[in-house]
């Protein structure tokens, strides 16, 4: 019974830490998987914080999931996407098992839609914000059993592009490039996923 007791208190314990003693957040430690990407980007953050908040908008009732994300644009670039400098973050549990996802941390890009690379990010510090919000009357009982999943066995959280179709071109070489120079560069420029 002793050993049972003294077991019941150090699992309490550990999800008290884990969720930095609180079950409206959890700190997890970052590992980046940027592929190409990171031929551009480099992310400086070792761990992020990821907070469930009740909130109110517009009068209504709301859960939001929040974050943020600090990187740094080695080498300027720009994308034929939108949702090209997005990231996907993918929560892996001490073993390294997904056990779910978060919502995709979202970054502020310049557009010119005049180009076929409309979406650019200049070299230099930057953060990637995370906030998604769903009614607190929408949100199920699934959707808060993961978050207890994720707050009580989430360690590690895998941070990926978030669009796999996205090009990418450094800046520098063509600043107002078109299909036609990029083609005529060739491959060592353009980074396909």
């Amino acid at each position: 019974m002793k050993t049972l007791k003294l077991f019941a208190v150090a699992l309490v314990a550990m999800c008290l830490a884990s969720c930095g003693g609180d079950s409206n957040s959890v700190t997890l430690k970052v590992v980046p998987q940027l592929g190409e990407l990171g031929k551009y980007i480099s992310l400086n953050d070792q761990e992020i914080v990821v907070t469930l908040s009740d909130e109110t908008k517009d009068s209504t009732a709301v859960k939001t999931i929040a974050s943020s994300l600090a990187f740094t644009v080695n080498k300027a670039f720009m994308t034929d996407e939108s949702l090209g400098a997005d990231f996907e973050v993918h929560v892996l549990d001490k073993n390294h098992n997904e056990i779910g996802k978060l919502p995709r941390f979202c970054v502020d890009v310049k557009s010119d839609f005049g180009k076929d690379y409309s979406y650019s990010l200049s070299a230099g510090p930057n953060r990637a914000q995370m906030k998604h919000s769903d009614k607190a009357e929408e949100w199920k009982d699934e959707d808060q059993e993961m978050w207890d999943k994720i707050c009580s066995e989430g360690v590690y959280v895998v941070i990926t592009p978030y669009s796999t179709g996205a090009k990418y071109l450094g800046q520098g070489i063509l600043s107002n490039a078109s299909v036609e120079d990029i083609d005529a560069v060739g491959d060592t420029d353009v980074v396909d996923f």
